[in-house]
């Protein structure tokens, strides 16, 4: 399900004028994946936006963590893992 902010009680967002081209292909396509969502092409692109861009901060997390973790081990600590089988051991009684 997507989820659009307008959808929140009480919700204004500040907008800001842009004039963009799309190649014709594209803007049929999206205009009709608007209609069909029944928002306007505006808040159907500002949606795809937002989702571009968190799409990007969580590539930059994982490159972070695949960068950490090549020179880390990931494994848990053996000592953990006992103390966890030994709690979840006395929660099954």
């Amino acid at each position: 399900m997507l989820y659009f902010p307008r959808d929140l009680p009480g919700f204004r967002e500040a907008a800001m004028d842009l004039t963009i081209s799309l190649p014709a292909d594209v803007s049929e396509k999206a205009q009709k994946l608007a209609d069909e969502l029944g928002v306007s092409i505006d808040q159907f692109l500002a949606l795809v936006i937002r989702q571009y861009l968190r799409d990007q901060r969580t590539d930059t997390v994982t490159e972070t963590l695949d960068a950490v973790y090549e020179n880390e081990p990931s494994t848990v600590d053996p000592i953990i893992v006992k103390l966890q089988s030994a709690s979840l051991a006395r929660e099954e009684r």
